[in-house]
């Protein structure tokens, strides 16, 4: 159905125009970057699959809260054409739930545009933004949303220039960051038990100070 609705814009449209093939799940936040894409005279294809890529010969790749690895051909065919928005300060937090790590591991918190490469958030860093500012009654819930807003933003302003390759491309550090599965975090759900989403990122700081010393 997907596929069906893209090429009917594609026709209407014309097929010369930019297509990109948006790898998310639909939510505000990506809806907001499609809305923002449209009026761009772009194409704009949800999917969780990669049959977009080859029945509409998609142009560019984002990755945005997309939760599986993207084959190593595709990052290939794509190269300088595939980005992730991640809702991290890479290289920290690399992986799953990098919002519940930043806290519980208190360290440096953003959010980071990169390209991607055959490992997970280790590709070249475009941008980032680190993100300071909160408060005392912040919860998972409210940075998780400050941190969308800001990654969303991040890439408002800067999509012609990444489409246009004018940033410039800087490696990841090797010696500092931190990657994260998500059974990591299941050792630690207990901490939500009671207010799930809701719960005090201090909360999650204070004993996230107390296992790691």
């Amino acid at each position: 159905m997907i596929i069906l609705m893209c090429l009917k814009i594609v026709l209407l449209r014309g097929n010369n125009m930019l297509k990109i093939l948006l790898l998310s799940p639909i939510t505000v936040h990506s809806l907001k970057i499609k809305h923002y894409l449209e009026l761009k005279d772009v194409v704009v294809c949800f999917d969780h699959n990669f049959d977009s890529i080859t029945n509409l010969n998609v142009d560019f790749i984002i990755s945005y809260g997309y939760r599986y690895i993207i084959p190593e051909d595709i990052v290939k065919q794509y190269k300088n054409k595939i980005i992730n928005l991640h809702i991290s300060l890479l290289p920290w937090n690399r992986g799953a739930d990098p919002n519940f790590w930043s806290w519980f591991d208190n360290t440096p918190k953003g959010v980071t545009i990169h390209y991607i490469d055959k490992q997970l958030d280790t590709g070249n860093i475009l941008l980032r933004k680190e993100i300071d500012i909160w408060k005392e009654n912040d919860t998972l819930y409210t940075t998780y949303e400050k941190l969308q807003r800001a990654i969303v933003c991040l890439f408002i302003r800067n999509w012609d220039n990444i489409k246009k390759e004018k940033i410039e491309a800087k490696s990841q550090p090797k010696k500092i960051g931190s990657f994260h599965y998500r059974r990591d975090k299941d050792k630690y759900s207990f901490l939500l038990e009671k207010h799930k989403w809701n719960t005090s990122v201090k909360f999650i700081e204070g004993y996230g100070r107390k296992i790691n010393g």
